[in-house]
């Protein structure tokens, strides 16, 4: 049961703006990343673009699934403007046997027209997903208005205010930042990702260190004639950065303060991240899909970001 308040007072509002077409899409990819369940809503939007769509299609989700097939049979599904309250309404509960592209249909065959009250509500909900957004940015111009005095009475206090201003400015830019860098990655670790910087498999054969920009695998022990290659000494390392991905046997991870992530889980660091399975690890850069995926039995390169177990070539 998802008891997050955020989800259940703002979801069925979010569930229209997924399903429009003229949704921002910095807006739309948000809410692919931060509302799991309106995903298969999102695959259906006509809006949505190639590299959000192929990040869809790595979840196992059968509803999503179901739209990301239906899409690729019939095309996108354009909603009609009373498609909020329906497709609200699955996308909350969970529970419906339909997919949200069949609530699409039976609401686009119901032929209802929309009113002015509606429109405007609509326009409503847009302005408020976007001033979410903005907050932050809000949030830094009024530090930096705190910051700077409105009548200098001296040339200790104008000295004082130009410092002032001075301080806040790389607070103003490393904020930036940080939304721009929200912004670049096309591949996004899943919502529920924790903040790691070194982790183990749980069996403690694998080890990453994450960093901004790069990231690390070590396999301790591997099969003879492992796929990829191994290092002289019977370990690998791998290495991928935003640039690509490379064997180097001259760096090994320390196990040293390791966290185990368990099959399933992700860690994450800056602009990079790993996900934990039974046959392997996968990591890879999210702004470039730079990666790689390592294990006992042999080690792959992407450029597509996550690779599931499936995708590994000594699974299949």
């Amino acid at each position: 049961m998802n008891t997050d308040p955020k989800a259940s007072s703002q979801r069925p509002d979010l569930a229209q703006v997924a399903a429009d077409p003229a949704t921002n899409l910095e807006v739309l990819r948000t809410l692919a990343f931060e509302y799991p369940k309106l995903r298969s809503v999102i695959a259906l939007n006509p809006s949505a673009y190639p590299g959000l769509l192929e990040w869809l299609g790595e979840f196992d989700d059968e509803a999503l699934k179901a739209a990301l097939k239906q899409r690729e049979e019939s095309g996108p599904v354009y909603p009609s403007a009373s498609v909020a309250a329906p497709l609200a309404a699955g996308a909350e509960s969970g529970a419906s046997s339909q997919t949200p592209a069949q609530n699409v249909a039976e609401i686009a065959d119901a032929g209802e027209e929309d009113s002015p009250q509606h429109s405007t509500k609509k326009g409503l909900i847009v302005a408020i997903v976007l001033l979410v957004i903005a907050i932050p940015l809000v949030f830094v111009a009024a530090k930096l208005l705190v910051g700077t005095p409105n009548a200098p009475e001296s040339a200790s206090s104008t000295a004082t205010s130009a410092g002032a201003e001075a301080t806040a400015i790389p607070s103003d830019t490393q904020a930036s930042e940080e939304v721009t860098t929200a912004v670049e990655l096309k591949y996004p670790a899943p919502g529920e990702a924790a903040d790691l910087e070194l982790i183990s498999a749980p069996s403690g054969n694998i080890l990453c260190k994450l960093a901004d920009g790069s990231v690390a695998c070590t396999v301790l022990q591997t099969q003879e004639g492992m796929r990829g290659g191994a290092c002289e000494e019977g370990f690998v390392t791998v290495v991928a950065t935003a640039e690509g991905v490379k064997r180097d046997c001259s760096l090994r991870v320390n196990a040293q303060g390791a966290t185990k992530v368990d099959y399933g889980q992700f860690g994450k660091t800056a602009d990079v991240a790993c996900g934990s399975q039974y046959n392997g690890i996968s990591c890879w850069n999210m702004k470039t899909g730079q990666g790689f995926a390592v294990s006992r039995q042999g080690w792959t390169t992407t450029d597509k970001g996550y690779l599931s177990e499936e995708q590994f070539p000594w699974v299949q």
